[in-house]
């Protein structure tokens, strides 16, 4: 396998080598095998018949063992043509998976797979190789590569346009089981990644259980894996340690993708075994309420979700008091410049320090924020799926936040570059105040005399 997603663009430039004379045949002939004398099949034979005078067997059951061996060796080959063996025990010739092609794009197909998958991924698979992630590591291709390449290329298909949503193994996704209440799932076995937009597909899942917000309901509270009320490691028929569902089909999908993060919680007691919690982001919580009318997004987000990106949660709050985006658009002030500062553009500077930010920050209106810059991270940079380029502390707070200041949302006024405007000099230190003077040595306080332990004062 190729390890570059991109090398089948690569073209050979001059004419080249020939590595074949003419098209192989299909399929093709069997191998010459070794000569009998080559794999010892005299020795083999009379250390076999040599065995016969050691059966304790009744004399019928004896000779039908001698006919079958006898037989069997008369059925191998006396050279080294192979067509001599007989047909049920020649090596048999399996073709490749054949491969299909629409828009220009192949996929190795599978006939079990091609059954029940319809071809969804053929349309997007052109960029990448066949199959579209390589799975093995070793020289030098790690296990961080391979989850890299996972990532990025279901990043590349939720980004196309298509009529199903895309599901790959540890989804998260809430899920309305039959005759049960709405639940947060993470796909746990069964999604290949093939399969990811076919109509059929399905797979099991883990079930998540809340710990609930107690002020707002809905899924704002905690999750953790729902432990299996009838585990039994003596018997498997009762399950795992967790509760499972298996067999679930996109008919009981209600929200897919959803987004989490780990909730750091104190270590348990000594003894007790830790468990992990993790909360739905806001953002996703936004896209739940407009699927689910009747778990509508809060007035104001939480202190749990308060750092949370709340594009789409601000929209759901603004939609709701009655305010479009182009309104808002249009009453944006402009970036107030504070005094000792110059606006400039970005690429005018060699890095940037000073900065202005349109942004909505701890739940409040989008407004300007003066930020100080205090990291810069490399190029496509990101963090829990949303890209950053630096760090900074806003509006002089010492908390550090991420902030994505590029040249595009700059040229859309969503932020700009400061520089600071040439200060005149300090003033001069005052003179420093003549020190008074030392005590005489000979004669120190206390009444010491030279000669004797003497103390010395220092005077500022």
């Amino acid at each position: 396998m190729r390890k570059s997603s991109k090398a089948s663009g690569w073209l050979p430039e001059g004419p080249g080598f020939r590595v074949f004379a003419s098209a192989p045949t299909v399929p093709p002939p069997i191998a010459p095998s070794k000569a009998p004398a080559a794999w010892g099949q005299p020795a083999i034979e009379a250390t076999i018949r040599a065995w016969y005078s050691f059966m304790s067997i009744e004399s019928g059951e004896l000779r039908k063992v001698k006919d079958e061996w006898e037989a069997r060796f008369a059925r191998l080959p006396i050279d080294t043509d192979v067509s001599q063996i007989d047909e049920p025990l020649r090596l048999r010739w399996r073709a490749l998976p054949k491969c299909r092609s629409l828009d220009g794009g192949t996929r190795p197909e599978n006939v079990a797979r091609a059954r029940q998958r319809g071809g969804p991924l053929d349309g997007v698979s052109p960029a990448l190789e066949n199959p579209p992630i390589n799975p093995l590591t070793g020289q030098g291709r790690t296990n961080a590569d391979v989850a890299r390449e996972t990532n990025a290329w279901r990043a590349y298909v939720r980004q196309q346009a298509h009529e199903l949503e895309p599901v790959y193994q540890s989804d998260y996704l809430f899920v309305l089981p039959p005759n049960q209440t709405l639940q947060l799932h993470r796909v746990a076995s069964g999604a290949f990644v093939e399969d990811a937009l076919s109509p059929s597909i399905h797979f099991q899942t883990s079930e998540y259980r809340q710990t609930p917000n107690t002020q707002l309901g809905g899924f704002w509270g905690e999750f953790t894996l729902k432990p299996n009320p009838n585990y039994n490691p003596q018997n498997v028929k009762m399950g795992g340690v967790y509760v499972r569902h298996n067999e679930i089909s996109r008919s009981q999908i209600v929200l897919y993708n959803v987004q989490v993060v780990p909730v750091k919680r104190p270590p348990p007691p000594p003894g007790q075994k830790p468990v992990s919690y993790i909360r739905v982001l806001a953002s996703s919580l936004a896209r739940l309420s407009q699927v689910c009318p009747e778990f509508a997004m809060p007035s104001e987000l939480p202190e749990s979700h308060a750092d949370d990106d709340v594009e789409t949660a601000a929209g759901g709050a603004d939609a709701a008091e009655g305010e479009t985006a182009e309104d808002s658009d249009d009453e944006d002030p402009p970036p107030p410049i504070p005094d000792g500062f110059q606006q400039v553009a970005s690429s005018s500077l060699v890095s940037i320090s000073h900065f202005l930010l349109w942004s909505t920050v701890e739940r409040q209106r989008a407004r300007w924020h003066h930020g100080v810059v205090t990291k810069v991270y490399p190029a496509n940079y990101t963090f829990r799926g949303r890209p950053y380029t630096h760090d900074a502390k806003l509006d002089g707070s010492q908390l550090i936040r991420g902030v994505n200041l590029t040249p595009e949302l700059e040229e859309e006024g969503m932020w700009v570059a400061l520089q600071a405007t040439a200060a005149p000099p300090p003033p001069p230190l005052p003179p420093p105040s003549p020190s008074p003077p030392c005590r005489s040595p000979s004669r120190a306080p206390g009444g010491v005399r030279e000669g004797q332990n003497r103390v010395f004062l220092r005077f500022p």
